[in-house]
This record gives structure tokens, sequence and C-alpha cells, in this order.
């Protein structure tokens, strides 16, 4: 991400606003998916069918990303955020179109916060991205999935941060 002159980032963003729409998930449907157990030590003998939609981060502050100064580094969040807001908004609304995967039921959604760890977007830009993603869909969309928020039990208080700032913002149900 670039650093802008003295008063472009609002026009920036609005530039990338303005086609973030052209943003397309990778989507693969009715894989065969299989993993571990619980503990992570065991494979199991379970089988099932996903549905999986790619997404990536923009990078803040690593990588070739590294801040020029604050507002650079401000400037960046925004547009990660965009990125992320996009690429949830795609994945979901392709679940949604699929319809319910039974009568009267409700398709599940893991939502994984994208961009942790080694890209470094903020937890609070990672959560607000998901749940105006989730607050943007229309009702009857929202009511044919069951969207949960996946952290990983390995990492050290993530599941706790992201449950208290899914509470805080008030739009996606513990």
């Amino acid at each position: 991400v670039p650093a802008c002159e003295e008063g472009e980032t609002e026009q920036a963003l609005n530039i990338i606003g303005e086609a973030i729409h052209t943003l397309r998930p990778l989507v693969m449907q009715n894989v065969q998916a299989c993993g571990a157990d619980p503990s992570l030590t065991l494979l199991t003998n379970n089988k099932h069918r996903v549905n999986l939609v790619y997404a990536s981060a923009v990078p803040v502050d690593t990588y070739l990303n590294s801040a020029k100064d604050r507002s650079h580094l401000e400037f960046t969040v925004r547009v990660a955020e965009t990125v992320l807001y996009a690429q949830y908004y795609g994945a979901l609304k392709h679940a949604a179109a699929q319809g319910p995967p039974t009568a009267g039921g409700k398709r599940m959604v893991y939502m994984m916060p994208l961009g942790g760890g080694v890209f470094r977007n903020p937890t609070e830009t990672i959560v607000s991205a998901m749940s105006c993603a989730v607050e943007s869909l229309t009702d009857a969309e929202r009511d044919t999935l069951n969207i949960q928020v996946l952290t990983f039990h390995g990492k050290h208080g993530e599941c706790r941060e992201f449950t208290r700032l899914v509470e805080k913002t008030g739009k996606l149900k513990k």
C-alpha cells in the first residue's frame, strides 16, 4: 500500500471502494474434507464435503507494507479492512446463494480471522470487517446461514478476544 500525499487518502479509499466489487473470491465446492481429532495429534476417519472460499489479507506494517509514518499506517489499516470486508462479504453472499442444506435448515459458515498473526491486521479491524459483512447481507440471506467465527485454541486468548469484540459490536451473536 503506497503512502499518499497529504489529503489524498480519502480519495484513494473512495477509488478502492468504487472498485472493490470487482474482487472475486476463489470458491471450491463439494470438496471432501477430513482431518485431525480435537487434540490435533491423530487423524480421524470422519469425512464430509464442504465448500471452501480462499481469501487473504493485506499485510499491515510488515512484508512490503512497512508504514512510513502514523498516517500511512492508518491508511494501510483502512485499505486492509476494506479488502477483508469484501472477502467476507463475497464468501457470505456465495454461501447464502446456495440456499439451506436441508429443508428448513441453515447452511453452516465458519469465518476465520483473516490477516491476524504475521499479516498484523488488528483484531478490531478483522471483527469490524466480519460484522460489517454480515450486516450487509439482506435479512433473507442472513436467515439461510448459521455464521460462526472459528478461532484456534492453540493461539492463547484468541477466542476470548474475538468473543469480547464480537459482543462489543452488537452485530454478531455470541
